[in-house]
């Protein structure tokens, strides 16, 4: 995977140092990036992937941190891909608030 960043409007993209990733020994990879959206400033990036996760980067992209919250919750190991796979497909922030949508199968 790749995040690639414009500073001109889209005339030319650079790719940042690193995409998202899960530590090393964590169980899960990376399969797509599926959203991203800015954050407080120019430098502020979330990303929401498959698996369903959060991350988010202060450097403009170079480097990533999981959101734990929902990243590692509780019922996350147990989530089952839904249509279109088990994914982080929208991220929208109001204030203080990150609202987030993936679509999980039902498990029983």
């Amino acid at each position: 995977m790749k995040v690639l960043v414009s500073n001109d409007l889209g005339e030319s993209f650079q790719e940042t140092k690193s995409p998202p990733a899960f530590l090393q020994g964590d169980g899960r990879a990376l399969a797509n990036i599926w959203s991203l959206e800015a954050g407080d400033d120019d430098n502020d990036l979330w990303c929401g992937v498959e698996p369903a996760s959060l991350f988010r980067s202060d450097d403009g992209g170079d480097s990533w941190e999981m959101i734990p919250g929902i990243s590692n919750h509780q019922h996350s190991r147990q989530w089952q891909p839904g249509a279109g796979g088990l994914c982080m497909h929208t991220i929208i922030r109001a204030g203080n608030r990150v609202h987030l949508a993936f679509r999980p199968a039902a498990t029983t």
